[in-house]
């Protein structure tokens, strides 16, 4: 059974920490309007309902990178990062007593593969989405979106709470950030990780980086309070510091 979502005529979803529209028709516009007398909503990504295999995924990514309006967006960038999610539309469906509501229900057989791409430039660094719109039956791209690039700090100054980077993760993304929170589960999980406050996950060995002798064994451990300092991607912080707060 499909999980239906009752929401307004445009719909904000959080995917990798960015934020993008997603446009119903003007019919439906209309009809949501009529019923709710809004015109925008704000949709946690958590509630949405998805049905990719892990095979169709891959299958998306691989179909959206042989385009060549595709590969020609990605030419000159530094890095990417790819994710995939459902195609969604909006339909009416009956809620309750009411008798109408609008559901956001997954097209069948489309993807929407979703490009994040890195430029460096020296003090600051470029960040761009392109959206590429993917039917899996036909194994076509049906639409290609590029947003504009965003230039952000690489160094965010201050510090931040594991609320305040989790809560707005498109603002922070790619950047250096100190973190302050609790230190929890560290040895009990299957990665070089801890988690700050229950919710934040810290990797403090990747690629040539291995922080743990000299930072972490024997000089911290579950329920000290921390401060971490390391580049925040996707839902990670990759740690380059972690300070015990003696205070």
């Amino acid at each position: 059974m499909r999980k239906k979502i009752a929401l307004l005529s445009f719909l904000m979803l959080v995917s990798v920490g960015m934020a993008y529209t997603v446009s119903a028709s003007d019919a439906l516009k209309g009809l949501v309007v009529g019923v709710f007398g809004r015109n925008e909503v704000t949709l946690d990504a958590d509630l949405i309902y998805t049905n990719l295999s892990p095979d169709q995924k891959a299958k998306a990514v691989e179909i959206a990178l042989d385009h060549p309006q595709v590969r020609g967006k990605l030419e000159g960038v530094d890095d990417y990062s790819t994710t995939v999610s459902n195609v969604y539309d909006l339909q009416e469906i009956d809620v309750g007593d009411d008798g109408r509501g609008i559901a956001l229900v997954p097209r069948d057989g489309f993807a929407l593969v979703e490009f994040l791409t890195y430029k460096d430039y020296g003090e600051e660094f470029g960040v761009k989405v392109v959206k590429v719109t993917v039917d899996l039956l036909k194994g076509e791209v049906k639409e290609i979106e590029e947003c504009p690039e965003v230039r952000k700090p690489k160094i965010h100054e201050g510090m931040l709470s594991t609320d305040e980077l989790l809560n707005n993760p498109s603002k922070y993304h790619g950047q250096t950030v100190k973190v302050l929170g609790t230190v929890s589960k560290l040895g009990l999980l299957r990665c070089p990780c801890f988690m700050l406050d229950e919710k934040l996950l810290v990797c403090y060995r990747y690629d040539e980086t291995n922080i743990y002798p000299t930072q972490i064994q024997d000089k911290i451990q579950n329920g000290d309070r921390v401060v971490v300092t390391g580049k925040f991607l996707g839902d990670t912080i990759y740690a380059e510091k972690v300070e015990k707060v003696t205070n």
